[in-house]
């Protein structure tokens, strides 16, 4: 390809007018982005056996995939939140990137005796005890030893078993994702 470099009057971002351009206004779409980001690099990762496209995307494949995980919890617990219109005590804000902190508020609207909704938790609460905040995945262990000063271990990852992991979780996300934008009919309400 034939391209020239940059010049002063380049810009990124183009003014609004007809033609090639894209302006996403809305959440889901951003969220399934994320999603199938994950999926389609994950398909190129299980179809290669080249070692170094393996470990180039799995790293951002787990990024957008816990990037969808944060977006559509909040995404529901805003939802059910406005149909509710009343607050729970220990509601928190949803702020931050803590998975736990927001599956814990997601869980307020679920049957906590539900056998997938424990299931759910225990994966949540695996990825969230390895990347508590969204740095792990997004900048790797040795720039975050660099930039941050901790040590962090990388997890292994077993491409078949994230792949399983990530369409279960995508499938129960939806589901709920579903039910708390269109309403409440199988949302438990345990407080």
């Amino acid at each position: 390809m034939n391209i020239p470099p940059l010049t002063n009057n380049d810009s990124l971002f183009v003014k609004r007018e007809e033609g090639n351009q894209y302006y996403v206004d809305s959440d889901m779409y951003i969220q399934k982005g994320y999603a199938s980001t994950s999926a389609i690099l994950l398909n190129l990762i299980s179809l290669s056996n080249d070692r170094y496209l393996r470990e180039c995307y799995i790293y951002p494949v787990m990024f957008c995939f816990r990037q969808y995980l944060e977006l559509t919890m909040k995404d529901s617990i805003l939802y059910c939140r406005l149909r509710r219109r009343v607050t729970y005590s220990g509601e928190s804000n949803l702020e931050g990137h803590n998975l736990l902190v927001l599956w814990d508020n997601l869980k307020m609207y679920l049957d906590k005796n539900d056998s997938e909704v424990k299931n759910v938790h225990k994966i949540i609460a695996e990825l969230n005890t390895v990347d508590n905040n969204g740095e792990l995945f997004r900048y790797g262990s040795s720039l975050t030893k660099k930039v941050l000063n901790r040590d962090i271990e990388m997890p292994l990852i077993d491409v078949n078993v994230l792949f399983t992991r990530i369409v279960q979780l995508y499938r129960f996300f939806e589901g709920i994702n579903h039910m708390a934008r269109n309403g409440f009919d199988e949302i438990v309400d345990n407080q």
